[in-house]
This record gives C-alpha cells, sequence and structure tokens, in this order.
C-alpha cells in the first residue's frame, strides 16, 4: 500500500527555495520525501509563465482546476427493503 500526502504550502516553499538555490529537481525529492515525478508535476501545474514557480499561488490553481473537471461525484444511496 502506498504512502500517500498531498504537497502543502510548506513542502512547496521549500520546493521555491530549492530551485532559486539551483538544486537539481531529483536531489529535492529525496530531501522533500515526495517521489520526483510528483516535484514535476507540482512545478508545472504551478509555474506561471512571466513569474515561474509561485507556491501562494497553487492552492487557487487547485481549486480551479478542480471545478474545471468534467468528473461527476456522486454518492449512490442504497435502500433496505425488510422482508
Amino acid at each position: 500500500m502506498h504512502n500517500y500526502r498531498p504537497v502543502t504550502y510548506e513542502d512547496r516553499c521549500q520546493i521555491y527555495a530549492f530551485l532559486q538555490e539551483g538544486v537539481p529537481k531529483s536531489l529535492i525529492a529525496t530531501q522533500i520525501g515526495f517521489h520526483l515525478s510528483t516535484i514535476y508535476l507540482d512545478i508545472r501545474r504551478n509555474t506561471v509563465t512571466r513569474h515561474g514557480y509561485e507556491p501562494p499561488r497553487a492552492p487557487a490553481q487547485a481549486v480551479k482546476r478542480f471545478r474545471r473537471c468534467k468528473c461527476v461525484y456522486k454518492v449512490a444511496a442504497k435502500r433496505f427493503i425488510a422482508m
């Protein structure tokens, strides 16, 4: 079973600091404790072309992505019929 934990604001601030220092992404992943693909995905999703990687903007962008999603989330209620 995998241990899932979301990327928090503090993690994003650490990623930003490492990127500013020029640390390789593979070393960032091992230092913070995420898979390398998670680091690449977070950087790609939260990079603004003019300003680069911006950790404060990430939560708002995540909400936009969630609202844009075409998936319909439903909870199916089961009926219990007494016989």
